[in-house]
């Protein structure tokens, strides 16, 4: 890296020093660098109904915008605004997107509800790297109990500090109940005396200018409705440099540097620039403040980063102050064109058009009537080039990119300096922008567990077509790993031993076991209501909506069979107990009278026989007259030393007790339960009466047929994407509240070019179409197009 290369338009009392010391930080930041993923979530709509569907689209990037080939798993849960998981999803990423919703089904309060999303390994660079995206639901508001006011008021030191006998820049946010509030104030001195005023502008942020004096304490006094707070500011240091950004441009980056003449006359000391963008490093340059109690710097911006940057300050090694600031590179941005192309009488086919680029693109769109009730919170530049690199949660992040907003460059720059910056060790500092590798990239799900008969050392997953999807060698060990499964919950799979030359043949495992980890909670550590909203240095943490990693080898595995996925109106195993009731009922008359009878896992996992169920659960037992050498099925003695006998069934037909029955007990009693299907149990109408046992097997085992799989089912897995049908319009609801429709996947060609058709109806001829997406080389796409 070649040092003070940057374009300097204007440099005052600069010397370009050499300093070796900086080179140490700069090493270690370049070594073993991580990847940086980022998240973007477009939802079809920002207002929902409380019987709605949430459509969205995620993409997953790296940090230079491309897609992320990383991540196959992205988690994705909404929450209410007081801290409650409403739904959680795992959706499958490919090629850096995916696709989900969230069925709404009118349980939920009106209100307003936060979407958020992460990778696990989103979590090596800290829980303020999650995605986060307020939505609002229309429905009955939650009664909220009437609490104090809880007021957040923070400031900030720009750069990290307040530094004595110099003019320092001040950042201010005020929240009450954790949203933003205006406000005005004033600072006082020690004795009252009023040396700078101040005004929420944007948001509940403002900022002003303080001369601090040596020695002395200052306070700010918020004037809020009718409350008056005041706010201690921190201590100023006696000595050091402070560091502003003054009337930067599009292009100009302006750098003012200022220390005192205590630090100039005791310090001499150089200091390094170092501009980087998380643990991307751009430059770094010395400046020389042994003269002068100023540098002013013109850098032009050209050489950076789009989005935000940031510049710290070294002194010897240890970084002093820092400051991020924002590039916004219009020519990287690509502008979208929406015409019509043939209208029929039901339906109007678009053409949609990148008027700069001529590449592959990957875009979601949503179709809108004008007069929908739309509001865009979150874009996909606000995503990628905001909220990804600042702390705690940004109100409304799609402000600071719509271009009829005049402010909007004065104000994210307000944003950023509302940031604040804690003093770290070196060490800290690095691992900081450049962690610890802790959390890998998920891709898929991993299953493992143990086999208790080894029969072969290759173990396999196969599909329902018996294609074999996925294996794993052995080595003579009973445990077994597969990574990196692509499984859908609900979805059915064998695991069978592989055998011969071809590894063609299957045979069946016993007793085999699986193993994985319980996922944790997800929780909300920050909220947003005054109900749950918290105090003190906590509130001031980070400020935003964290969970806890949702961890799984392999969520619940179980017996196909034992699956029961509960529906609306009917669950499946009421369904196959009605086809089950039908087919033996004729066998046995009053079927109605018996109840299920639980079988305990691991009888089918081991393979054991219906003896050992019989015998060692349900103590039963096989008994024989002296006098009649043919076995009966008893529970018992009585008190008059005679058999308490049980009526026993197979298939619906009796095993009586006579040598010439085509099953005798013995018989009975050595079938596998694996090959049982159900057994049910009727105690009798009377303690008299005699109990009954009925045993039904499987298909398979009727057929002669020997199963050569395990068979089982998986509770977790990727959530499957339902297929988006355009919704038939209800003229009683209006236009506001209702999309026309929602194209997730919509891929351009090689000349940047796609075409769609939308459904026609009376309300919709008018539309705006909200389109988000990013090309193959990670070039943003974000636009509003407004059609007749």
């Amino acid at each position: 890296m070649k040092k003070c290369c940057l374009l300097l338009l204007l440099i005052s009392s600069v010397l370009c020093a050499q300093n070796n010391s900086i080179e140490t930080t700069i090493k270690a930041l370049q070594q073993d660098q991580l990847l940086f993923e980022k998240v973007f979530v477009h939802t079809n709509k920002t207002k929902y109904a409380i019987d709605d569907v949430i459509w969205f689209k995620a993409y997953v990037v790296t940090n230079e915008n491309k897609p992320s080939l990383k991540t196959t798993l992205l988690y994705v849960n909404l929450f209410s605004e007081d801290g409650e998981l409403i739904h959680s999803k795992n959706v499958l990423i490919q090629n850096g997107v995916g696709n989900g919703q969230f069925e709404l089904f009118g349980d939920l309060k009106g209100g307003d509800y936060y979407i958020q999303a992460n990778t696990n390994y989103m979590k090596n660079f800290g829980e303020e790297n999650k995605y986060l995206q307020k939505i609002e639901i229309k429905g009955d508001v939650n009664e909220i109990e009437e609490s104090k006011a809880n007021y957040d008021i923070q400031v900030f030191p720009e750069g990290g500090c307040l530094l004595e006998g110099v003019e320092n820049t001040i950042g201010i946010k005020a929240l009450i109940n954790g949203k933003s509030i205006d406000y005005t104030g004033e600072i006082l001195d020690s004795k009252n005396k009023e040396v700078a005023r101040f005004k929420s502008k944007h948001l509940g942020m403002t900022k002003t200018k303080l001369y601090y004096k040596p020695s002395e304490k200052y306070r700010a006094v918020f004037t809020v409705k009718d409350s008056v707070i005041s706010v201690n500011l921190p201590m100023a240091k006696s000595m050091g440099v402070s560091i502003n950004t003054t009337n930067s441009t599009d292009a100009v980056l302006n750098l003012e540097l200022k220390t005192n003449l205590k630090s100039i006359n005791e310090s001499k000391t150089s200091y390094t620039l170092l501009f980087h963008q998380n643990n991307k490093l751009i430059d770094y340059m010395d400046v020389n403040m042994v003269d002068t109690s100023k540098v002013k710097l013109e850098i032009n911006k050209e050489g950076f980063f789009n989005g935000v940057n940031t510049v710290t300050m070294f002194k010897g090694n240890k970084p002093i102050v820092e400051r991020k600031f924002f590039v916004y590179k219009k020519d990287v941005k690509q502008e979208v064109q929406v015409s019509a192309l043939i209208a029929e009488k039901d339906s109007t086919t678009y053409k949609l058009k990148l008027s700069k680029a001529k590449t592959i693109s990957n875009i979601s769109l949503s179709v809108l009537s004008v007069n929908t009730n739309y509001e865009q919170t979150a874009t996909i530049e606000s995503a990628f080039l905001l909220t990804a690199y600042v702390k705690g949660y940004v109100e409304y992040p799609a402000y600071y990119f719509n271009i009829q907003n005049e402010n909007r460059l004065q104000y994210i720059d307000l944003l950023l300096l509302t940031q604040g910056w804690t003093e770290y060790s070196t060490d800290e500092y690095i691992n900081r922008l450049n962690p610890k590798y802790k959390y890998d990239f998920e891709q898929g799900f991993s299953l493992s567990g143990k086999v208790e008969v080894l029969k072969s050392n290759n173990l396999g997953i196969l599909a329902r077509n018996n294609q074999v999807v996925a294996q794993t060698f052995l080595n003579n060990k009973p445990e077994f790993k597969f990574k990196n499964l692509l499984v859908y919950k609900g979805d059915s799979i064998k695991v069978s031993f592989l055998k011969g030359v071809d590894k063609n043949i299957a045979e069946k495992p016993n007793g085999i076991s699986f193993s994985f980890l319980k996922p944790k909670p997800l929780t909300l550590s920050y909220s947003f209501s005054s109900k749950y909203f918290k105090k003190g240095k906590e509130s001031q943490k980070d400020g935003i909506i964290e969970t806890s990693a949702k961890k799984i080898n392999l969520g619940d595995v179980n017996e196909l069979d034992e699956i029961e996925v509960v529906g609306k109106s009917e669950n499946k195993s009421y369904l196959r107990d009605k086809k089950f009731n039908s087919k033996y009922r004729k066998q046995i008359f009053d079927l109605g009278l018996y109840n299920k009878l639980d079988i305990p896992k691991h009888y089918k996992e081991k393979n054991l026989s219906l003896g050992d169920y019989l015998l060692k659960d349900r103590g039963y037992r096989r008994y024989t007259f002296p006098s009649y050498p043919v076995e009966f099925l008893i529970k018992g003695i009585n008190r008059r030393g005679l058999p308490i006998f049980v009526g026993l069934s197979l298939d619906g037909y009796k095993v009586v007790p006579k040598s010439d029955n085509k099953i005798s007990l013995a018989e009975v009693f050595l079938i596998k339960m694996e090959d049982i299907e159900r057994i049910l149990f009727n105690p009798g109408k009377n303690p008299r009466s005699l109990s009954k046992i009925a045993i039904f097997t499987t298909d398979n085992y009727k057929e002669g047929i020997k199963e050569l799989f395990k068979h089982y089912v998986f509770n977790d897995g990727y959530d499957k994407s339902k297929k988006y049908y355009s919704p038939l319009y209800n003229y009683a609801m209006g236009t506001e509240n209702q999309e026309i429709d929602w194209k997730p996947n919509l891929v351009t060609n090689g000349l940047g070019e796609t075409v769609f058709r939308i459904k026609n109806n009376e309300a919709n001829n008018r539309k705006v179409f909200v389109i988000q997406g990013h090309t193959e080389h990670g070039k943003l796409i974000s636009s509003t197009v407004f059609l007749d």
